[in-house]
């Protein structure tokens, strides 16, 4: 089981939970990950896993499982009625894109909720935690040095009540958890009384599985049928119109009966759902992210229409954010008030993508001619344009003094931004760069790598770019002198059209950790780095936290982070 001198509890073991557990763990803090559920849970839900959140599993390990049990994105197809058999129109919801130097994973995956969970899951349980099943969290209180928890497990039939002792209490479980109510945080909403959905999963016999299957009849009525990732015979049902949800939620009869109506395709052969639910879009977002030493993530702090396929995605962002700021405060190397910032860069994110979630929503559920448009999932929905430019812990010393004095006011524009920034700036997304060749000859490293084969959740990277080693390594030195032991990881990055060439005395890089010729140019274009010397800070959530040209540059921002 997990430990009971865990550090950290937290409520809730669906994606949000798991990530977060999974990122502390990675840095050492032992947590407790507790849910009310008896047994995981069932059905595809929120099966969409965009490219940002690829890269967190990248960072934490996990990717090469999601890419191999997942899938791509299948083509969406719409049938002529009646009839419900000729394809009128074929189109990708996401276009299939060939992958760039900076953005290695472009293409969302599919991916059932319950399949990613269970992936997440061994990933915890490798590092010895398990998720303790059947265990509710019933109250707790606080003060300025830990959380007193009371949580109640079932053993054999019984309850078994206990109190926990942590530093920090993690609320992940869902708009209806105990955590946000008992923080009394104001949950703003709008619920769409008018806008009704069907949703599950049912096992369909007769359909490919090469597509999303979509029927529209005269009432405006409608069903989408979508394959999961094993490729069987188990499909995500979306459906709406003007029907009677209470009756067709309740009697899978009448449901199948109703799809049959609307599809009239009375060659397939439905079988069981899985679950089903009758859905009305609730728009919520809370006032703040959290409380002294109690915090909410993921459904508990948000919820999205599912049209946009930005819950479990913004979810998985909150807590990869909040992670590592937890696990330096745990170690007594941050402050606390580092903690605040969480709600500071988070809360805006989800603000504005509500709006785009809700417009999206809008579209998709009034009846028009172009469904495709309706159905587009690229752009800002990809989340490699959500960016942290605003925040207070941040800092650009390539940005004007202007700028810095409208950071507040998010004078740079949008906190989703459009896709890859022309130029990066401190609270971006940190870019990849491939063809990095190592500058220690002989060693395990002496092969092309990328940045983000380096980059963890566990230290800062100082990409230290210049062609004077010397001076790379009196970087790396003043880190090492000022910085907790292993808080930070120091590159040097030469350009490819150094004098140094690749039998350099690698002995002029002892200091740094890793070195790197750039070869073929990408880590300089990427960061927009030019004759002038220069240092990246990339944080342990692979966001760009300071651009600076000197360690005085380095003390500032580190003054921010440490204690």
């Amino acid at each position: 089981m997990s430990s009971p001198s865990a550090e950290v509890l937290i409520a809730g073991a669906g994606p949000a939970g798991l990530v977060l557990a999974l990122t502390l763990l990675h840095n050492g803090i032992p947590v407790r990950i507790i849910d009310k559920l008896t047994t995981p849970r069932v059905g595809i839900k929120g099966a969409g896993i965009q490219p940002r959140s690829l890269e967190v599993y990248k960072f934490l390990d996990v990717l090469s499982d999601i890419l191999w049990e997942g899938r791509y994105y299948p083509h969406m197809r719409m049938y002529k009625l009646p009839g419900g058999t000729e394809p009128v129109k074929t189109w990708f919801a996401v276009e299939p894109s060939a992958p760039k130097p900076p953005t290695p994973y472009l293409n969302g995956i599919l991916l059932g909720q319950d399949h990613l969970e269970s992936i997440l899951r061994r990933h915890l349980e490798r590092r010895g935690c398990h998720v303790e099943m059947g265990t509710e969290l019933l109250d707790f209180e606080q003060d300025s040095d830990n959380v007193v928890a009371r949580i109640v497990k079932k053993v054999d039939g019984n309850d078994v009540l206990e109190t926990v002792k942590v530093k920090f209490l993690v609320g992940t479980d869902g708009a209806k958890g105990i955590v946000r109510k008992h923080l009394d945080l104001k949950f703003l909403c709008e619920t769409r009384d008018g806008t009704h959905m069907m949703i599950g999963d049912i096992r369909v016999e007769g359909l490919d599985t090469d597509h999303w299957h979509m029927w529209v009849n005269e009432k405006d009525e409608r069903v989408l049928l979508r394959p999961s990732e094993n490729f069987d015979n188990l499909f995500t049902f979306i459906g709406g119109g003007h029907i009677d949800y209470a009756k067709l939620a309740n009697d899978p009869n009448a449901l199948i009966e109703w799809i049959q109506s609307v599809t009239q395709r009375r060659d397939l052969k439905f079988g069981e759902f899985t679950w089903v639910s009758d859905y009305r879009p609730n728009i919520r977002v809370v006032d703040t992210f959290g409380k002294g030493r109690v915090f909410v993530a993921g459904d508990a702090a948000h919820v999205h229409s599912p049209t946009g396929g930005q819950g479990m995605n913004s979810s998985i962002q909150d807590s990869f954010n909040l992670g590592w700021k937890l696990a330096l405060v745990c170690k007594g190397l941050s402050p606390l008030q580092l903690l605040s910032t969480y709600s500071e860069e988070r809360l805006p994110i989800i603000e504005e993508m509500l709006q785009v979630t809700t417009k999206i929503l809008d579209k998709t559920m009034t009846r028009s001619s172009d469904q495709t448009s309706a159905w587009h999932r690229g752009g800002v929905l990809l989340q490699l344009g959500v960016n942290y430019r605003w925040s207070s812990i941040v800092f650009d010393e390539r940005v004007s003094v202007k700028e810095v004095a409208e950071k507040a006011q998010h004078a740079y524009g949008s906190a989703l931004g459009q896709g890859e920034a022309e130029v990066v700036r401190a609270g971006d997304r940190a870019p990849d760069a491939p063809g990095l060749v190592s500058r220690f000859p002989g060693s395990s490293r002496d092969h092309p790598s990328s940045l983000f084969q380096i980059f963890r959740p566990t230290f800062h990277t100082a990409l230290i770019f210049t062609r004077y080693p010397e001076k790379a390594a009196a970087i790396a030195r003043f880190l090492q002198q000022k910085l907790p032991l292993g808080s930070a990881h120091s590159v040097a990055i030469v350009p490819g059209a150094s004098s140094y060439g690749p039998h350099a005395p690698h002995a002029q890089f002892e200091a740094v950790d890793d070195a790197f010729m750039d070869v073929d140019g990408y880590a300089y274009a990427h960061y927009g780095i030019g004759s002038e010397e220069t240092i990246v800070l990339v944080r342990p959530d692979a966001v760009v936290g300071a651009v600076v040209f000197d360690t005085k540059g380095l003390e500032r921002y580190f003054g921010n982070i440490f204690v």
